[in-house]
């Protein structure tokens, strides 16, 4: 799942970034699976992408949730349109559509054909039939597939989430090769066969023997972490490859699968059971005997003191973006962003603001596991969270590996000024080190000048001088 623009992220879950590729739920429906048929949200999405081909915003900002609404106009909704689209040429035809299910919404990814190249819209339709998120990207060879497949590639909407093997994220495009410095090894991760890449440097470099398992962000991220034209993950793969340093990256659960768990999801199923895996898989691998480190980017950083604590034999840790504070305490920041930084009245801006922090504290204070969605996460998702954060404690106290905590200075949305230094107190007495990279966005990557996750639009790469800290910062640690 990659994203070359968001459009909007009105569900607090994405903004944590998601890859920037998870469907995002909104906060205008009622948090419970849609129900509307695979067919119909197919009708519905093609429509609405035929409105905008057509130049008709206005309909599908009707179509938007409260919280979509406050934060997306239709003025820049169209803006947004014609900055991407208006670039691939004349308007063709609609290849085709696919449907999803992704944290209680019925996701839909149209597919519309234009003379220099195919557009990806993606819509999250919540219970009622609202649009809670919309994501606009290059079309890639599995969009086409997934929207020109006849049977058996999509998912189905109802509240089982199950899907077909075929036309999913992830499952039937080989990857890229990782770059010029690497030697990729094609795996398979766990009871899942999750798709992945183990990567060595090429033999005129100095081996390491280190080894560092990538772990992406929230949502169903591919193994690169694909953002439109940006794959940061590959980036640093091929980069520690040039430094003599071995990785292994693989597709989430919920990129080559969607249906998996059939909506019970945790941050168990999510990233730790398959790292577990992951893990487990190394030392029958070329990498056998080589020293482990696990580096997560946000989601995954955040995650970092639970797999150290979990996973004693790795060697060290590297959190790229990640935070020791409350998810939600995070969440509720970037919504006050965004709905400050909307064009929406002072009162839409207010309700907006209380809609969210209702629901965000109502995540917070959740225990049952059984119990509602909230924002669109299911509680058993949203309970692993909180279980997460009530135990950083006693998983930091269990660390007795180095750990490094990079940050870039103008991510918007893991803050430097809040969540970087916040890791020093957690972290005090521990080997701890730290690096803050003005001017790199939450990608690592040189900001464009465009704020926010929109910022991700333009086609980059992660700043050598992070992989280089990174690369460094291990063979002193480690040898």
């Amino acid at each position: 799942m990659g994203i070359r623009k968001i459009v909007a992220c009105a569900g607090a879950l994405c903004l944590l970034l998601a890859g920037c590729g998870a469907p995002s739920p909104g906060a205008g429906g009622t948090g419970d699976w849609v129900t509307a048929s695979t067919e119909e949200l197919k009708e519905q999405g093609t429509a609405l992408v035929n409105d905008m081909e057509q130049g008709d915003f206005a309909a599908v900002v009707g179509a938007f949730d409260d919280t979509m609404r406050s934060s997306l106009s239709e003025e820049k909704l169209a803006e947004t349109w014609h900055t991407t689209v208006d670039a691939k040429g004349a308007f063709e035809s609609i290849t085709g559509a696919s449907v999803n299910s992704a944290q209680g919404y019925g996701v839909t990814t149209v597919v519309a054909r234009h003379a220099g190249g195919s557009v990806a819209v993606q819509f999250s339709f919540s219970s009622d039939r609202k649009v809670g998120g919309l994501y606009l990207r290059d079309a890639s060879a599995d969009d086409i597939a997934a929207a020109t497949a006849t049977s058996g590639a999509t998912a189905t909407s109802g509240a089982t989430g199950t899907s077909g093997a075929t036309g999913t994220p992830g499952a039937t495009t080989a990857p890229e090769p990782t770059g010029p410095h690497s030697v990729d090894h094609p795996v398979a991760v766990g009871p899942h066969q999750l798709n992945g890449t183990l990567v060595t440097p090429e033999p005129d470099v100095q081996d390491r023997r280190i080894v560092v398992v990538l772990v992406s962000g929230s949502g169903p991220n591919d193994m690169d972490e694909t953002v439109g034209a940006n794959k940061p993950m590959r980036d640093i793969a091929d980069g520690l490859a040039q430094a003599g340093i071995s990785s292994l990256r693989y597709n989430k659960r919920y990129n080559q699968d969607p249906g998996a768990d059939a909506g019970a999801w945790t941050l168990e199923s999510e990233v730790l059971d398959d790292l577990d895996a992951a893990l487990r898989m190394l030392p029958s691998s070329e990498a056998a005997g080589y020293s482990v480190v696990v580096a997560g980017h946000s989601l995954g950083g955040m995650l970092l003191p639970t797999i150290l604590a979990r996973h004693p034999e790795v060697a060290a840790g590297i959190s790229l973006a990640g935070s020791p504070r409350d998810l939600f305490d995070i969440m509720t920041d970037q919504a006050d962003a965004q709905i400050q930084s909307s064009d929406a009245g002072d009162d839409e801006k207010a309700s907006a603001r209380a809609t969210q922090s209702a629901a965000l504290a109502a995540a917070k204070a959740l225990t049952d596991p059984n119990g509602e969605p909230i924002l669109g996460m299911p509680a058993s998702y949203i309970v692993s969270l909180n279980q997460m954060h009530a135990r950083l404690p006693d998983d930091v106290a269990a660390i007795g590996v180095p750990v490094l905590v990079l940050q870039g200075g103008a991510d918007a949305q893991v803050y430097p000024d809040k969540d970087y230094p916040a890791w020093r107190p957690v972290l005090d007495g521990k080997q701890a080190d730290y690096r803050l990279f003005d001017g790199l966005n939450h990608l690592f990557m040189p900001v464009s000048g465009t704020s926010g996750p929109l910022d991700y639009n333009t086609p980059n790469h992660v700043d050598p001088q992070v992989v280089t800290a990174m690369a460094d910062w291990l063979v002193d640690r480690l040898g």
